[in-house]
């Protein structure tokens, strides 16, 4: 009708700026650009016009064209929030971080309810990290317009930045509509592939990220996130192939090197080297953008044994890490302390006769970094087992159910708990875990801080099998040091820190073996699996009571998808090289070395 509108009289420019709008939401972007232009041309003092244009280009990352027709929008008009929320989109894409914010400042300020310049103030505030002004501004904006594109897909990306699994899974069902809302959005496919990375999903994020490349060949992003799903999936030739492609893209986007550094089987190019260095130098706002980077950097010049120097940048990620949050070691001290205090003798005693007597669960404990992906690609490599990684169910029901029951945390809900709570528990856990696979014998957990519930796992399911293992303290400790976790452990990024929660983990692991059957758990050594893996492995078979299969010796060539810090490990045969790895970083451990000092270094006991 607008066509046939124009037809009829060419004169009017509402006519063609109603049309360029139209041509625009159907996602015609050149069409759109040449009839707004044509609006400009027959009203060149129309700031609607220019804004119009400008938002084209800026959708068709014609960035320049964008913010020349935009400045030209407010230079007619000083007063629109729509001109001044459009620009800032602009100046965001430009790099201008603080002069966007402060143009929708501007618009906000002319209208409190600018729903497009409160999208745009939370990904600021969200880029600044500051989370929770972000999280409000966004959750406002859907308020006023529940379908705004901007604020969804900026509060998904909000939410997926906390790696939480509930936050995980309310990104998923955003992303979801996103996706229904605007098919063709790169960047809604693009947060889709991010949240189903997220939430274990690394096939359909693989499906996702493609599509996302299929509309926007050179989305870079899409491209590292492509590479980064398949690097899980133990693609790492494929996933190689693509970093090198996104980086004649953008050669500065650090993700890229952060996968280069995982999947190279030789040294980078000194080109390459000059620009993660160059990333790692950046200051300032910019810091938030390397990511993971310091961390792959710092073990890649440990493998040249370039160890002072690698430590300096092992020191830079895990400082940008500590100063994002709070934490106080104090209140993990009240809870270990706690849970001893609760889970005691004369407790086991009160309630034996609990739980369901199932056995597929097989639970593989420790520190984080002490071998417990080793162990489940050894385990899981059996035909009647199903690895199915680190689960969070556990820790979720049982925290649900003591905030539910009191309204206080675990562990104190649990002297309350009937016979008929720990058999409920246990059936909502075997459905959970019967989700992942319906038909295998056996089924294993590992998420090594189930630690923190052993007690309510021998109440639960005291048929199943719970293996703990155990490394090195210096060398678990340096481990974890060296890892940016995908879920946030907050003791680990601080020496000191990390030292004194080890020896609460020591503490209550001494506490569990006083008062749980020795029975229970099965200890595992890594050292001692590094010197005999086919002796260790058909112990850790016989345990499981599963009969020997060779292919337990082959769990380096498994397809599994594995999402942990050691991904890359579990595709290569056992070796040796992190063994009293701490000896060659010297006086850079002493404040770790100086908590652990009264421990004996030279067994793998904790």
């Amino acid at each position: 009708m607008f066509r046939k509108a124009i037809k009829n009289n060419d004169r009017i420019p509402q006519l063609y700026y109603n049309l360029g709008n139209n041509l625009d939401a159907q996602g015609k972007l050149a069409e759109a650009i040449e009839i707004f232009r044509s609006a400009v041309k027959l009203e060149p003092g129309n700031e609607w016009h220019h804004s119009g244009l400008g938002l084209a280009y800026l959708k068709l990352n014609r960035v320049n064209e964008a913010l020349a027709t935009l400045r030209r929008a407010l230079e007619i008009n000083q007063n629109n929030p729509t001109v001044l929320s459009n620009l800032a989109n602009a100046l965001w894409r430009d790099g201008k971080e603080n002069e966007a914010a402060a143009m929708a400042e501007r618009a906000l300020s002319i209208n409190p309810r600018s729903v497009d310049a409160l999208a745009l103030l939370g990904g600021f505030n969200l880029f600044k990290g500051e989370a929770a002004k972000a999280e409000e501004q966004l959750r406002f904006a859907l308020t006023l317009d529940p379908n705004h594109f901007e604020s969804l897909n900026n509060l998904a990306v909000f939410l997926l930045s906390r790696a939480v699994p509930d936050d995980s899974k309310e990104a998923l069902t955003i992303c979801g509509r996103l996706v229904k809302q605007s098919p063709k959005s790169p960047d809604a496919h693009f947060n889709l592939g991010r949240a189903l990375q997220e939430t274990d999903n690394d096939i359909e994020a693989i499906s996702a990220f493609r599509r996302v490349v299929q509309l926007h060949p050179t989305h870079v992003e899409a491209l590292a996130g492509l590479a980064n799903s398949l690097i899980f999936l133990g693609q790492f030739d494929e996933a190689h192939s693509l970093l090198q492609q996104a980086k004649i893209i953008d050669p500065s986007l650090p993700d890229i090197y952060t996968g280069l550094l995982q999947t190279s089987k030789s040294d980078l190019p000194e080109t390459d080297i000059r620009m993660i260095e160059q990333l790692l130098d950046l200051s300032g706002s910019k810091s938030l953008q390397i990511k993971s980077l310091p961390f792959e950097y710092a073990k890649y010049l440990e493998r040249r044994g370039e160890y002072v120097k690698g430590f300096r940048y092992l020191a830079m990620g895990n400082g940008l890490k500590r100063r994002s949050y709070e934490y106080s070691l104090e209140e993990d001290r009240v809870l270990f302390d706690r849970i001893k205090s609760v889970f005691n003798h004369e407790y086991f005693e009160q309630r034996k006769g609990t739980g369901i007597q199932d056995e597929a669960p097989i639970f593989i404990i420790g520190m984080p970094r002490s071998g417990t992906t080793l162990i489940e690609q050894i385990i899981s490599s059996h035909s009647q087992v199903y690895g199915a990684g680190e689960l969070p169910d556990l820790s979720l029901l049982i925290t649900s159910k003591c905030k539910s029951e009191l309204g206080h945390k675990y562990p104190d809900p649990v002297t309350q708990f009937t016979n008929s709570d720990f058999s409920e528990l246990s059936n909502q856990y075997l459905c959970a875990l019967r989700e992942k696979s319906a038909d295998s014998k056996y089924i294993t957990d590992k998420m090594p801080h189930n630690f923190l519930y052993l007690g309510m796992i021998w109440l639960m399911l005291p048929r199943a099998k719970v293996i703990h293992c155990r490394r090195n303290s210096i060398d678990t400790c340096l481990s974890i040091f060296k890892q940016d976790f995908r879920s946030l452990h907050k003791y680990a990024y601080d020496l000191e820190e990390l030292g004194e929660y080890y020896l609460l983990y020591r503490d209550l692991l001494e506490h569990w073996r006083q008062v749980l059957p020795e029975s229970f758990v099965h200890e595992v050594n890594y050292e001692d699996i590094i010197a005999d893996q086919e002796g260790i492995s058909r112990r850790l078979v016989q345990f499981c009571e599963l009969p020997w299969e060779e292919g337990c010796l082959q769990f380096h060539t498994s397809a599994r998808t594995v999402k942990t810090a050691s991904v890359t490990q579990v595709r290569k045969k056992i070796y040796g090289d992190s063994v009293d790895l701490w000896q060659r970083y010297g006086i850079q451990l002493d404040p770790l070395i100086r908590i652990l000092g009264k421990m004996d270094q030279s067994t793998c006991t904790i």
